[in-house]
Order: C-alpha cells, then structure tokens, then sequence
C-alpha cells in the first residue's frame, strides 16, 4: 500500500527502475483514486505518462505499456546486445 494514499494524499510521483514495482504502484493509484506521474527510462530516451483516474488510460492498461526496451545502463554500455 502507498503509506498515506487514503488519507491527504492528493497525487503521486514516481521514477522507479522496474517494471513490476511501476505496476504496483500504478495498481494502488487506481485502487485509491490517485492521479499518477509515472516516470522513467526507455532505453536512451525519457519517458513520461501522466494517469489521472477515470479519465486516462493506466500504466497497467495493456494499450499503455510498449515493447521493453534495453536498460539505460547497459544500452549506454557498449556491450553486445544478448541473442
């Protein structure tokens, strides 16, 4: 549970380094009714979403969530990609 999301809460801002911990708290902010700025890396590029409740499309949503890209750190480290 997001600690205080029920009480005095009014939205929540996050730039989390994994895909499960952005669902959850993604998850939460639906449950609770939260506007949330989600926030983050793709690859080399920043990547934004702003979720207001009822009215956008959540980070969860499938439509939301694009194809995974390669971490930052490894795609900035020159290594070869796996495969």
């Amino acid at each position: 549970m997001i600690v205080g999301a029920q009480e005095g809460l009014d939205c929540v801002v996050n730039a989390l380094d994994n895909v499960n911990a952005r669902l959850y708290v993604d998850s939460r902010c639906v449950y609770f009714g939260k506007p949330l700025l989600e926030s983050g890396t793709l690859g080399p590029k920043c990547n934004t979403q702003t979720v207001i409740p009822r009215l956008t499309e959540n980070y969860g949503a499938p439509a939301a969530r694009g194809p995974c890209m390669p971490c930052t750190a490894w795609f900035n480290s020159g290594a070869r990609r796996p495969g």
